[in-house]
């Protein structure tokens, strides 16, 4: 992993990537390693909400390889996906802007407002439990919609 806390597979060559970090127990309705059964319930969950909350997404709940790079993508357009990665403690997730975007010039104006949306619908699904990378070694709360500010990577 490289980093205390999950980043993606090749962040540092993507255009743009932001995430926030739920801990394992609240995104897994209590489990701390959820079997089969809540992996899957809390995945469609997430993923319906997803869906309702930013339109311009289209459910995809599967791994998603791009350039050789293999990822879950829980939600995409043509431009962006939102990805959940893998660590001991928390569940990441993930917007990023991937490798094989076709129009970056687009998926970079939609990229701060699809953020906020999943920001805004995760601190009202998991209220005081949304974490953000502050740096390597260390995470911030998240406790309001308005508490947050835009970081991209490589842009």
């Amino acid at each position: 992993m490289g980093n205390k806390y999950w980043l993606p597979d090749n962040h540092d060559n993507l255009t743009a990537c932001d995430g926030f970090y739920i801990k394992n127990e609240v995104f897994f309705f209590g489990m701390k390693a959820p079997d089969e059964q809540q992996w899957d319930k809390s995945i469609k969950e997430l993923t319906t909400k997803l869906k309702r909350f930013i339109p311009s997404m289209d459910v995809v709940n599967d791994w998603k390889n791009s350039m050789g790079i293999s990822r879950y993508v829980l939600v995409s357009n043509d431009s962006l996906e939102i990805i959940l990665g893998e660590d001991d403690d928390y569940a990441p997730i993930f917007l990023i802007i991937p490798e094989n975007c076709g129009n970056t010039v687009k998926a970079k104006r939609e990229f701060k407002s699809v953020l906020d949306a999943l920001r805004n619908y995760l601190v009202r699904k998991y209220p005081n439990q949304i974490y953000r990378r502050k740096n390597t070694w260390n995470l911030e709360l998240v406790t309001t919609t308005n508490d947050f500010m835009y970081r991209r990577t490589a842009v």
